[in-house]
């Protein structure tokens, strides 16, 4: 019983995680960008996690597209805690959000 009112508070809460999720990792990568980011490329990163914030808060991500985003945000926010975060890196999960951001979900 304790196991399925665990489940039904992570479900009630889950989306309420994952932006907080998507807000430390972003704060995590944000601190650990290489020099070699540009200005415009900065204020690109914000504008993409702002992005995908507001496509988790709508629903609107495509659970497809979530997997590269995994992959994508676990490498940078790896990257930057080990300082090798490189531009590639950074540009690669830009490229992941702003297609999440971007996309509409397909009716079922």
């Amino acid at each position: 019983m304790v196991f399925g009112l665990l489940a039904m508070l992570f479900a009630w809460k889950a989306d309420d995680f994952v932006r907080w999720w998507v807000t430390q990792a972003e704060t995590m990568v944000s601190a650990g960008l290489p020099p070699e980011i540009t200005a415009s490329e900065r204020d690109r990163l914000a504008t993409a996690f702002a992005g995908l914030r507001a496509a988790l808060i709508a629903g609107a991500a495509e659970p497809s597209a979530l997997a590269g985003l995994q992959r994508d945000l676990g490498a940078a926010v790896r990257g930057a805690q080990e300082k090798t975060l490189d531009r590639a890196t950074v540009l690669r999960l830009i490229e992941t959000m702003e297609a999440i951001a971007a996309a509409r979900p397909t009716p079922a």
